[in-house]
Protein backbone atom coordinates (compact mmCIF):
# COMPACT_ATOMS: atom_id res chain seq x y z
CA UNK A 1 0.00 0.00 0.00
CA UNK A 2 1.23 3.30 -1.31
CA UNK A 3 0.49 6.92 1.16
CA UNK A 4 -0.15 9.86 -1.50
CA UNK A 5 0.73 12.98 -0.47
CA UNK A 6 -2.25 15.61 -0.57
CA UNK A 7 -0.42 18.86 0.48
CA UNK A 8 2.86 20.23 -0.47
CA UNK A 9 4.35 23.18 0.86
CA UNK A 10 6.11 24.77 -2.13
CA UNK A 11 9.04 26.38 -0.13
CA UNK A 12 9.52 22.83 1.84
CA UNK A 13 12.65 20.79 1.27
CA UNK A 14 10.43 17.81 0.02
CA UNK A 15 9.48 20.46 -3.20
CA UNK A 16 13.09 21.70 -3.77
CA UNK A 17 13.74 17.81 -4.02
CA UNK A 18 11.50 17.39 -6.66
CA UNK A 19 8.28 16.05 -4.53
CA UNK A 20 5.35 17.29 -5.59
CA UNK A 21 1.26 16.89 -4.48
CA UNK A 22 -0.34 13.84 -5.64
CA UNK A 23 2.44 11.71 -5.62
CA UNK A 24 1.94 7.91 -4.12
CA UNK A 25 5.26 7.02 -1.81
CA UNK A 26 6.17 3.87 -2.72
CA UNK A 27 9.57 3.57 -1.01
CA UNK A 28 11.43 6.65 1.25
CA UNK A 29 14.89 5.88 2.06
CA UNK A 30 14.04 2.33 2.13
CA UNK A 31 10.37 1.86 3.58
CA UNK A 32 7.72 1.22 2.19
CA UNK A 33 5.68 3.95 3.85
CA UNK A 34 1.76 2.98 4.95
CA UNK A 35 1.02 5.88 6.98
CA UNK A 36 1.69 9.78 7.43
CA UNK A 37 3.61 8.85 10.33
CA UNK A 38 6.10 6.11 8.74
CA UNK A 39 6.55 8.79 6.11
CA UNK A 40 7.93 11.05 8.47
CA UNK A 41 9.77 8.34 10.06
CA UNK A 42 11.58 7.21 6.98
CA UNK A 43 11.60 10.96 5.73
CA UNK A 44 14.10 12.03 9.17
CA UNK A 45 16.55 8.87 7.87
CA UNK A 46 18.66 10.17 4.90
CA UNK A 47 21.16 7.91 3.31
CA UNK A 48 24.87 9.14 2.87
CA UNK A 49 22.94 12.37 3.11
CA UNK A 50 21.01 11.94 0.50
CA UNK A 51 16.87 11.03 0.10
CA UNK A 52 16.46 7.98 -2.34
CA UNK A 53 12.62 8.77 -3.12
CA UNK A 54 10.38 6.08 -5.10
CA UNK A 55 7.14 7.86 -6.59
CA UNK A 56 4.28 6.91 -8.67
CA UNK A 57 3.48 10.35 -10.25
CA UNK A 58 0.55 10.19 -12.81
CA UNK A 59 0.63 6.44 -13.43
CA UNK A 60 4.53 6.76 -14.30
CA UNK A 61 7.50 5.52 -11.52
CA UNK A 62 10.09 8.02 -10.57
CA UNK A 63 13.16 7.72 -8.50
CA UNK A 64 14.13 10.94 -6.69
CA UNK A 65 17.99 10.45 -5.38
CA UNK A 66 18.95 14.27 -4.59
CA UNK A 67 21.30 15.04 -1.40
CA UNK A 68 19.81 17.26 1.11
CA UNK A 69 21.42 20.80 1.41
CA UNK A 70 23.59 21.48 4.15
CA UNK A 71 21.54 24.90 4.62
CA UNK A 72 18.08 25.69 3.45
CA UNK A 73 16.55 29.36 3.67
CA UNK A 74 12.70 29.42 4.40
CA UNK A 75 11.19 32.67 3.52
CA UNK A 76 8.02 34.02 5.19
CA UNK A 77 5.82 37.02 5.34
CA UNK A 78 8.39 39.68 6.85
CA UNK A 79 11.63 37.60 7.02
CA UNK A 80 13.21 34.53 6.79
CA UNK A 81 15.27 32.47 8.36
CA UNK A 82 18.21 29.22 8.04
CA UNK A 83 18.22 26.05 8.87
CA UNK A 84 21.51 23.95 9.08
Amino acid sequence: TATTLRDLDPNGLAYRLGIRAGDRFLTINGVEPNSRGEVYGAWAKPRDGKMIVSLERNGEIKQIQRAIPDEVVYHVSGGSWRVK
